[in-house]
């Protein structure tokens, strides 16, 4: 029997998740899927400067699947620019700090966003919505005026 993955631990919520070579409609690209954790161990070594024991006990996962996971979001981004394929960010198997601290008992925290509940809410005509666990508010669009919405907090 294969033990399941442990979750990885993620600070950010992408604000893009969709990037494409200019010039190119989306729907004749092939694309490429960066999960979330795997940004997340781009964002730590690339960006906060640490190195890959550091940033493994920031996502609380063995250093060796953070090489692993950081290793293929670096090939899969290569794959993208090299042959001008299009990288959609989503998806993972992981929870945000705020989650982890309610399902852990001691309340609700923020760390950079708004765990998973709130509301979602149009910037351009205000339309609100109920925040779906999983899903980040600006990869939802508006049901009135088709923008993306942004997290109310």
């Amino acid at each position: 029997m294969v033990r399941p993955k442990k979750q990885r631990i993620v600070d950010i919520e992408p604000e893009v998740s969709d990037f494409k070579p200019t010039g190119i409609p989306l729907s004749s690209l092939d694309e490429v899927n960066i999960t979330i954790d795997e940004l997340e161990s781009l964002r730590l070594i690339y960006l906060e400067n640490l190195n890959q024991t550091e940033s493994a006990r920031k996502m609380m996962i063995h250093q060796s699947t953070f090489q692993r996971i950081s290793q293929q979001a670096i090939e899969k981004i290569t794959n993208a620019l090299i042959n001008g394929k299009a990288i959609k960010i989503g998806g993972g198997n992981y929870t945000t700090p705020a989650e982890q601290k309610t399902v852990h008992g001691q309340g609700k925290g923020k760390h950079g966003f708004g765990g998973p509940s709130g509301t979602c809410i149009c910037p351009d005509c205000g339309y609100e919505q109920s925040h779906q666990k999983g899903i980040p508010c600006n990869q939802v669009k508006c049901p009135e005026c088709s923008k993306l919405m942004i997290r109310n907090e």
